[in-house]
């Protein structure tokens, strides 16, 4: 019996964006990589906790296989393709047979 890979899902999934991830922690380290920009679901608020979400914040996607052992974190910054700034406010993942797939993101466009 062969077990279902869904590592590489994220590579037939439409409306990828480029966008850099940095996280200013005690190193400063920027990794480019694809994602989805989509907009808040109700699912997202109620994972959000006691973040205050706003109408304008979004959700990015991050696809593990894609981030290179980076795990996103609350704080870290988000530029998307036209070069906004996004600070990550809150960060949840989606895992399979204990294996992270996907991290979503919400997301505050800085001013």
């Amino acid at each position: 019996m062969s077990l279902l890979d869904i590592t590489a899902d994220y590579a037939v999934i439409d409306d990828l964006v480029r966008i850099s991830i940095t996280s200013e922690n005690a190193a400063v380290t920027t990794y480019d990589v694809y994602a989805r920009k989509i907009n808040l679901t109700d699912r997202d608020i109620m994972a959000a906790g006691s973040v205050s979400i706003g109408v304008s914040d979004v959700v990015f996607v991050l696809y593990a296989e894609t981030l290179e052992g980076l795990i996103p974190q609350p704080e870290y910054v988000i530029t998307d393709a036209q070069g906004y700034k996004w600070t990550a406010l809150s960060v949840s993942v989606s895992s399979y047979q204990g294996l992270p797939v996907s991290y979503r993101a919400i997301a505050r466009k800085q001013l």
